[in-house]
């Protein structure tokens, strides 16, 4: 998983109400540096994004692995594709 290098946590995917599947890499907690109050905010930059559907919206998503060097997003669409 390329994913999971470089003290990463793992990998956030997202379905949003705009059509678009997203995915980000999250950092290990361990990784970031907290502020004088001891919170810790990140703003996360998607590594993969996906074009937009304005017809369509995501309900579901699943993620899976094909073999031990492919992974794979599925998407159902309200629209049943």
């Amino acid at each position: 998983m390329i994913f999971l290098q470089d003290g990463r946590l793992g990998v956030l995917a997202a379905a949003l109400g705009n059509g678009e599947i997203q995915l980000f890499s999250v950092p290990h907690p361990e990784s970031l540096k907290k502020d004088s109050d001891n919170v810790t905010v990140i703003n996360l930059a998607p590594i993969l994004r996906t074009s937009r559907s304005s017809s369509q919206v995501p309900l579901v998503m699943d993620w899976g692995c094909v073999s031990t060097n492919e992974e794979m997003i599925a998407v159902g669409y309200d629209s049943g594709k």
